[in-house]
């Protein structure tokens, strides 16, 4: 309790220590896609849950040792976190004034500077869980949820809803990012938010999908069977050569906080081979590694580390109270 009252009212110099403006490369011009899947866990990526999404994994780039911290542990939150390399509440300017400029730079806000086309798909209603505001405060050029991508989806299927409060299955929401991208102009940033296995109010399960568990992970192997379609797609168009794919869990399924659990993440056609992969990490951690396996030169992004560097995390030296630290008072982001 007393940490949390120091560091919630106390500014300290944490930020003006650690925090680096991130720069790229102007000359690089790697396509990339982000997928943010909803409470995805590492261990769904099991051949005993979705063997085609664990074939994948295994084929491809991913580490070990995340640690899940409560100022990431939700949709916006980790999405902000993984994006922006610095926590959602350091964005300070009223949140809820889409048009107040921001202080923080997010990979949309670099990547668009550097001439990229960018977009924001996701399948519930884009101001679910406050991501309007990341999208338009960011530097997306294309912004669509539920509502702005229900027309077209009803052209596919009639039946294009998925979980009850509101959104588009996962299957015709891949569907709609397939079109969006082959409108976007390269080179092009794709951020994709997913929706079925949300736990609110229930999971959704697509009834076009088989049925092995008569549980949770029915859903999840189903998103699971998606993605690894939506990528086989990828890898067939011309611009796939040139384009990294990274998939993400947005925070871990139950959200327990330094649970043995990580958050699934995927690189796909990175342009760096990392020197460990088990390396302790947080969301933070994941918008420098995101930039460098696009083929930026970023080891250091906000109050994040790259994973590909050999240098260890900022978490890590600061593990018991790193949480308190980066949310709490400080000289440069608190008014």
């Amino acid at each position: 309790m007393f940490s949390y009252f120091y560091y919630r009212y106390l500014p300290t110099n944490f930020y003006e220590e650690n925090y680096v403006k991130p720069q790229i490369d102007p000359s690089q011009k790697n396509n990339l896609v982000v997928i943010f899947l909803e409470g995805f866990e590492d261990y769904f990526a099991s051949d005993d849950i979705s063997p085609s999404l664990a074939k994948l994994k295994k084929e491809n780039i991913s580490f070990k040792g995340f640690h899940q911290l409560n100022s990431a542990d939700t949709t916006i939150n980790g999405q902000f976190a993984s994006l922006c390399a610095t926590p959602f509440n350091q964005e300070l300017d009223n949140l809820n004034d889409i048009n107040s400029a921001s202080k923080i730079l997010c990979i949309p806000d670099l990547l668009k500077k550097n001439g990229y086309s960018t977009a924001y798909l996701k399948g519930a209603d884009i101001k679910f869980a406050q991501s309007d505001i990341l999208a338009k405060k960011h530097n997306f050029d294309v912004i669509k949820g539920f509502f702005e991508l229900e027309e077209d989806a009803s052209k596919i299927t009639k039946d294009y809803k998925g979980n009850r409060f509101g959104g588009l299955k996962d299957r015709v929401l891949f569907e709609m990012v397939k079109k969006e991208i082959l409108s976007l102009k390269q080179p092009f940033f794709m951020n994709i938010t997913s929706l079925d296995t949300h736990t609110y109010p229930e999971i959704f399960y697509d009834p076009d999908c088989s049925k092995k568990f008569n549980n949770y992970l029915d859903a999840v192997k189903c998103t699971g069977d998606i993605v690894v379609s939506f990528v086989d797609w990828l890898k067939k168009q011309s611009f796939w050569e040139n384009t990294t794919l990274v998939i993400i869990g947005d925070h871990k399924f139950g959200n327990e906080k330094f649970s043995k659990n990580h958050i699934i993440n995927i690189f796909i056609n990175s342009k760096k081979t990392p020197h460990d992969t088990n390396k302790v990490f947080t969301t933070y951690d994941l918008a420098p590694s995101i930039l460098e396996a696009t083929g930026y030169e970023i080891e250091k992004y906000g109050i994040g580390r790259s994973l590909f560097s050999k240098n260890p995390t900022l978490f890590r030296n600061n593990n018991e109270k790193f949480d308190l630290i980066i949310t709490g008072k400080n000289n440069m982001f608190s008014e």
